[in-house]
């Protein structure tokens, strides 16, 4: 962690009614703003404005809960007091259970390269498996493969990001920690090509609830299945949603992020999904 801070060492641009400070930061860490005393004495606040430039894989916020993000954030501030920028690292953390998991992460990796991803349980894991509705992996039944304990030669899966739901066979209990880049919007196209079926993640910080998450963002009335996968729910583990059946047979209700989810689609559709 790095920490870029300045004490007032840069000159303030006089307004009629207030002083101007301006910091631009560019590492992560923290960097903190002190102001001086007014620069003239008929101001009796002034304003720091911070322009923030995170590393890949940080956000930036202020001390006062405004501002997240890059960009400029103006904060009012009295004579000898100071503001601090504070810059944090990007990460959703997953529990994971010995057994077969199924789950997706919600940031875009800075490396999607498999291991890089799974970093954080090197040596928990034996098994990936991604399902690929295109059909371009039909000769292997149009899974996607990454086996920790052979040749590599023999692995179909090399990446990992957030639109995909995958399989994981833990050996041990172990926390994913995935680190990355909020994402904005993410569209994964639904495709019909292998029976309908795909395997998807959820890349948002917000729960929503069914039929919703899918009927009012790009897919409307075209998939008809839903499919989760609990594990550490050892009495009934597989969750539903059918959008054809009464209500109360649904136990699957909302979109969350964290877990990976089939869906059975009728038609091609661009589902959009907001962080």
């Amino acid at each position: 962690t790095l920490t870029a801070t300045a004490t007032n060492t840069f000159s303030p641009t006089a307004t009629s009614t207030q002083d101007e400070y301006t910091l631009t930061i560019d590492k992560v860490g923290s960097g903190t703003v002190t102001k001086a005393p007014d620069q003239a004495t008929y101001h009796s606040r002034d304003v720091v404005i911070l322009t923030a430039i995170p590393d890949a894989g940080w956000s930036f916020s202020v001390w006062s809960g405004a501002c997240t993000g890059s960009g400029a954030c103006s904060v009012t501030m009295d004579a000898n007091k100071s503001v601090t920028a504070i810059f944090t690292q990007n990460v959703h953390s997953i529990s994971l259970y010995p057994g077969w998991n199924l789950v997706s992460f919600n940031l875009h990796p800075l490396n999607t390269a498999i291991a890089n991803v799974l970093s954080s349980i090197t040596g928990s894991y034996d098994l990936v498996y991604v399902w690929d509705a295109t059909g371009a992996h039909s000769g292997s039944g149009n899974w996607m493969k990454y086996d920790t304990t052979g040749p590599p030669y023999q692995n179909s899966l090399h990446n990992l990001d957030e639109t995909m739901g995958f399989w994981i066979h833990m050996t041990a209990p172990a926390t994913l920690n995935v680190y990355g880049n909020l994402p904005v919007t993410t569209n994964i196209l639904l495709d019909d090509n292998a029976g309908g079926w795909n395997l998807v993640g959820y890349p948002s910080a917000t729960n929503l609830s069914l039929p919703g998450a899918l009927s009012d963002h790009g897919v409307g009335t075209a998939f008809s299945l839903i499919y989760a996968y609990h594990t550490n729910d050892t009495s009934d583990p597989w969750k539903l949603f059918d959008r054809s059946g009464p209500p109360y047979g649904n136990d699957l209700t909302q979109m969350a992020p964290g877990w990976g989810y089939w869906v059975k689609v009728s038609a091609d559709n661009p589902w959009s999904i907001d962080y």
